[in-house]
């Protein structure tokens, strides 16, 4: 049973909320490093903002729409986290074990 309801109000607060999660505010030093790691990897201004488009066109149901996935997911007991090695192994008491993926 697909129980999400939220208000359109709450659904826009938190698509905005994701919006800026790409686009924080950066220092010039850190405009400068996106700006060469984007150049090196292919990552163009049209890609970024058919991203941002994508998302705040999101709706309700498209959420739900991966209903099944998400429980799935749920069942099945297995998270992965790719993240920063130090903070994962600082909290290794979460994971079951931990995997090195890249040298």
């Amino acid at each position: 049973r697909d129980t999400l309801d939220i208000s359109d109000k709450e659904l826009t607060k938190i698509l905005i909320g994701c919006v800026g999660r790409l686009d924080p505010p950066m220092t010039a030093d850190r405009k400068g490093s996106i700006s060469m790691v984007e150049y090196l990897t292919g990552k163009t201004y049209e890609l970024k903002q058919k991203r941002r488009d994508e998302l705040l066109s999101t709706r309700l149901d498209d959420i739900k729409s991966f209903a099944g996935i998400f429980r799935k997911i749920k069942e099945s007991g297995n998270v992965c986290v790719l993240g920063n090695e130090e903070k994962i192994k600082k909290s290794k008491n979460r994971f079951d074990h931990l995997v090195k993926v890249f040298d």
